[in-house]
């Protein structure tokens, strides 16, 4: 972390200096670049604090990600998470070991068991007595579609497609950390699932 804010000093002080550019400085932006300097600092982030979406996304990325485009909405890291339902980056925050305000994990359990079986109800007269039981128990059956999958497991940190003239597969990258959102074992079992024109035909331990 402290490599990567020496370059920021570096590209932003040094090297135009030491290139002989002129530097004008008016045309820095004194407030993002403390802010960007101020998240990447941090090994924790608090409910309070700021990220961005952008559209069409599940996720949520500290300024200056690589992956934000031009078009991002900011909100608070709460908002976000329990408000949304959205998912931290990869790319900027969980490679990076940046850890969030926790939840206790009773309150995880409760949240998913809840979540469970309010899609249990609503779709009672449709699901078969099997994959009730299968989704009310967290688990994952082949031929589940992505609905019941997030019904029973939560949603996905990441989705990776691949196209063919057969249809679309998808691999989720399914949480397996506590302070990433884990509510039981099961998240390891359950590390990656495959899915094949929206149905699931496997799935691989972490």
């Amino acid at each position: 972390m402290r490599k990567f804010l020496v370059l920021i000093v570096i590209l932003v002080f040094v090297f135009p200096l030491q290139a002989q550019i002129p530097f004008n400085w008016n045309t820095v932006n004194w407030s993002m670049l403390g802010r960007l300097m101020q998240q990447m600092s941090k090994s924790q982030l608090s409910e309070s604090d700021v990220v961005y979406v952008v559209p069409g996304e599940k996720i949520f990325h500290l300024e200056g990600c690589e992956k934000l485009g031009n078009s991002k909405t900011g909100m608070s890291v709460k908002h976000a998470r329990e408000v949304r339902g959205y998912l931290p980056c990869s790319k900027c925050i969980l490679s990076k070991g940046i850890t969030f305000y926790e939840k206790s994990s009773s309150t995880i359990q409760e949240d998913m068991e809840k979540q469970r079986k309010n899609y249990v109800d609503e779709w009672t007269q449709i699901l078969s007595k099997k994959m009730k039981k299968v989704i009310l128990d967290g688990d994952v059956l082949i031929g589940m579609n992505s609905e019941q999958v997030i019904a029973s497991r939560g949603r996905p940190h990441e989705i990776n497609k691949t196209t063919t003239k057969f249809g679309i597969n998808e691999q989720w990258v399914m949480y397996a950390f506590h302070d990433s959102g884990l509510w039981d074992l099961k998240g390891k079992e359950y590390g990656y699932i495959y899915l094949e024109n929206g149905r699931v035909t496997s799935w691989q331990s972490r």
